[in-house]
């Protein structure tokens, strides 16, 4: 049937192959739970690097000396 909304219209098989598509995307995507592979873990030991300061430092406070 015509109507406003005909040519944003999917056919079953059109909407089946849409979901499918979503569905590919979402496991693309995977969990979002990070964690290091096994490379990473191997390298860590010498490739991590750190910040420490001499002084405390107080939030929100700019030191300029």
């Amino acid at each position: 049937m015509e109507g406003p909304d005909h040519k944003a219209s999917l056919e079953p098989h059109e909407l089946a192959l849409m979901v499918k598509a979503i569905r590919d995307i979402e496991t693309a995507l995977g969990s979002g739970v990070k964690f290091p592979t096994n490379s990473e873990v191997k390298n860590k030991a010498v490739a991590r690097k750190s910040l420490v300061a001499k002084l405390d430092i107080t939030k929100g406070i700019f030191y300029c000396r």
